[in-house]
């Protein structure tokens, strides 16, 4: 989607809570690819499980790369069901 573009997502940690470990960053952006994680010393090619809270950039890269994308839908102007939105406008 930008190969060849230089950004940054500035300061980022992984945080263990229990078994699960999280990858914050200080900037928040879509995730592209899998640089955020190698960043903090996580290779999602060693996970069984990769959560990614993004809205659907993220599925360019990883698409080819994992057994499954399950998507989660969000209640807000990102949401896939228009049903819920309370607009007589649409």
């Amino acid at each position: 989607m930008t190969k060849g573009t230089l950004s940054t997502i500035k300061n980022s940690a992984k945080v263990k809570v229990g078994n699960v470990e999280i990858i914050i960053a200080s900037q928040r952006a879509q995730t592209l690819d899998d640089r955020p994680f190698l960043v903090t010393g996580a290779d999602v090619e060693q996970y069984k499980y990769v959560g990614i809270k993004s809205s659907n950039h993220y599925r360019s890269y990883f698409q080819d790369k994992v057994g499954l994308i399950i998507p989660c839908d969000i209640l807000g102007i990102m949401s896939g069901d228009y049903l819920f939105l309370n607009s007589s406008m649409l």
